[in-house]
């Protein structure tokens, strides 16, 4: 559906929508093991909105395309990327918090718990002020999780995946149709991580 939105896109003259649909198109294939494709695409999707001037959508699809470097295993381009958008999103508070849990799970897939800890916190400023986030919220919040228990704060990390879940458990129960409630939980791949982690 991504690939024939992008085609139409391009055929109707939305050079912008095509960009959207490269942007989501990127994540799916990682989320599918296709990480060169992946690659591609998401740069592509880059590049169409740098050319644009859209500097919060060229952020996210920067955060994309830092989540696909991570899932590649490449955290040093995953940590540059993020900080990439950390900059962009300067203006946009809800991008900077899902680009900070890029960055912050970057440099705990390197090894440094601690400045993964510190981006963590920063994001949850941000969460904590605005109250909740569009997206990349359950990963930040188990990535904070992740660092703390890296640290050797075990109760601390356990209290956060506690109230990441109950954040998570109330946004599911907003949605009505119990087919949609369940795919939300189960199929999308940050929260069923989320829910797998604090069941361990």
């Amino acid at each position: 559906m991504l690939r024939e939105g992008v085609t139409e896109a391009e055929r109707v003259g939305l050079p912008l929508q095509a960009a959207t649909h490269r942007q989501n198109l990127g994540l799916v294939l990682a989320r599918q093991g296709r990480i060169p494709e992946a690659l591609v695409v998401e740069r592509a999707s880059i590049e169409a909105f740098r050319e644009a001037g859209d500097r919060r959508f060229e952020a996210a699809s920067h955060v994309y395309l830092s989540s696909i470097l991570e899932a590649a295993g490449d955290f040093d381009g995953a940590e540059a990327v993020a900080s990439i958008a950390i900059d962009m999103a300067a203006s946009y508070a809800a991008r900077k918090a899902t680009a900070l849990g890029a960055l912050a799970a970057a440099r705990l897939g390197r090894g440094d718990a601690a400045s993964a800890l510190e981006a963590a916190n920063e994001g949850m400023r941000i969460v904590a002020e605005l109250g909740a986030l569009e997206e990349g919220e359950e990963k930040l919040r188990r990535t904070l999780a992740r660092a703390r228990a890296a640290l050797g704060d075990a109760n601390e990390a356990r209290a956060v995946l506690e109230e990441a879940r109950r954040c998570l458990r109330e946004r599911a129960a907003k949605i009505q149709d119990p087919r949609w409630r369940a795919s939300f939980l189960e199929n999308v791949p940050e929260n069923a991580a989320l829910l797998r982690a604090v069941a361990e």
